[in-house]
């Protein structure tokens, strides 16, 4: 009886049926294999194919050159593989719509995004303010020259004599151009004031002591393998180029305290490399992209000779480095900006050191390649002008100055502000082995101080990553 009633409910095949299913089928069917050839056609261009990422920083993998070994191994095929799906005509556009559909279900960049919050109150006790202001290396007042002066323009850097005190020295405060006569747009976590853009910066308690924790711990495993550590924080421009009053207004940190703060939980056995006075100094200079979250070469200089007082070696004069004038450069806060027009566009100089310098690239594939430590960018687009310095970022990079045959080693672990100032190292090491903390993923720190023979680690990020809870677990997890 059920069976009977079952077979009666059963529905019976009916060809028109069929037809019409099949003909649902083929109308949904027909526009995505439209859209996937005309996808496929539009990737046989070869000159609409990408040969940088601004959003990753780095020059994309370029076509494998043919040779029979590589055929005969597949190694061919397989670098023709990782050259077609690394260059897909607008890359960019695709990874960054992946990532805002990853935001939704809880995975994000180790960038801090969205509106800065109230920021902790930083300890009296530290970052003596004795209310000394920082002169204009001309001598003259405050004012606005301060704020956008020509790219390139300043006159050959001095060297910054070594701190007299160290680590909580006299921050000096900056009194000259404060923004209030610029109109001034808020967008995210950046402030725009005329034809600047600006990143706010908020002081965090909890992170800046964490991560004084993680480099004491650090700097006490690297003793035990005879080898130093340096903590090197880069302020970010909004820190040296705007007031320390005007700061206030906008809910930012001094960044001057700040760094003192975290030096004062900082051991001694770490060389402290505070260079917010020397960037101070000379904050009429351009130290700092108005369209990008970056610094420039000339900031990375002054950083750099600030490294150099704390690691006793004698700064190299940039008139001995190569210029190389890259052209005009857009960077992040043009791409985010509502008011992109009001931006005035930055100017990108690169320089080269001199000497015999090989720079060897492992990208994020593990394919290695020969690079210049300085890329001509001239001709690439206004966006990527960034990517002039150590062909930017990388998981893994080794530099050698083969003209330094008995200078020392070191491990140079870093973010983007790091990439300028790698150049200048050149001239004190015979091997830099730069890691990317942000995409390295081999060895331990203990392992690569033992197999290259390293005597310096410096941690080289900015000011900003410094406090950020997603680069303080990478940087834990690398120095072990």
């Amino acid at each position: 009886m059920d069976r009977e009633f079952r077979e009666r409910r059963r529905p019976k095949y009916r060809p028109d049926n069929e037809r019409r299913i099949n003909k649902r089928r083929r109308r949904v069917a027909i526009p995505f294999f439209v859209v996937l050839f005309m996808l496929f056609a539009v990737s046989l261009i070869i000159p609409l194919r990408p040969k940088d990422s601004p959003k990753e920083k780095r020059e994309l993998t370029k076509f494998p050159k043919f040779s029979v070994t590589t055929l005969l191994s597949g190694e061919f095929f397989g670098s023709v593989n990782l050259w077609f799906s690394d260059t897909f005509p607008g890359r960019d556009a695709w990874i960054a719509s992946s990532d805002f559909v990853k935001r939704f279900y809880g995975n994000s960049d180790v960038a801090v995004k969205g509106a800065v919050g109230n920021a902790d109150e930083i300890p009296e006790f530290v970052g003596k303010d004795d209310g000394s202001v920082a002169p204009n290396p001309d001598g003259s007042g405050s004012g606005s020259a301060a704020k956008t002066p020509e790219p390139g323009s300043s006159a050959e850097p001095t060297q910054t004599p070594a701190p007299t005190k160290a680590p909580d020295e006299n921050v000096k405060r900056w009194e000259g151009f404060d923004g209030n006569a610029e109109a001034k747009i808020a967008f995210g976590n950046v402030i725009q004031i005329g034809d600047s853009a600006y990143a706010y910066f908020g002081f965090i308690k909890d992170a800046c002591d964490r991560h004084a924790d993680i480099v004491n711990r650090c700097s006490d495993m690297l003793a035990g393998h005879n080898a130093k550590l340096f903590d090197f924080l880069a302020p970010t421009g909004i820190g040296i180029v705007l007031s320390s009053d005007f700061m206030k207004t906008v809910n930012s940190s001094d960044q001057g305290k700040t760094i003192s703060y975290i030096f004062s939980k900082v051991n001694d056995n770490v060389g402290k490399v505070n260079m917010f006075n020397t960037l101070i100094a000379h904050n009429t200079e351009y130290l700092y992209f108005r369209t990008d979250h970056h610094w420039s070469a000339l900031g990375a200089y002054y950083g750099y000779t600030k490294f150099c007082s704390v690691a006793g070696f004698k700064a190299v004069p940039l008139a001995e480095f190569t210029p190389l004038d890259q052209g005009e450069f857009l960077g992040s806060f043009y791409s985010t900006s509502p008011s992109k027009h009001k931006l005035r566009a930055d100017n990108v100089m690169s320089y080269k050191p001199p000497g015999n310098i090989k720079m060897t690239v492992t990208d994020h594939y593990n394919n290695t390649y020969e690079a210049g430590i300085i890329q001509n960018m001239k001709d690439r687009g206004v966006h990527n002008k960034y990517l002039s310095f150590i062909a930017g970022d990388h998981p893994f990079i080794h530099i050698e100055n083969k003209d330094l045959t008995t200078a020392p080693n070191c491990v140079v672990i870093k973010d983007s502000f790091g990439n300028p100032v790698v150049p200048y190292l050149t001239q004190h090491y015979k091997n830099i082995y730069v890691i990317d903390y942000r995409k390295y993923k081999e060895m331990s720190l203990s392992e690569l101080v033992k197999k290259y023979d390293v005597s310096h680690v410096i941690l080289m990020e900015s000011l900003a990553m410094a406090q950020g809870k997603g680069a303080m677990d990478l940087i834990e997890s690398i120095c072990r």
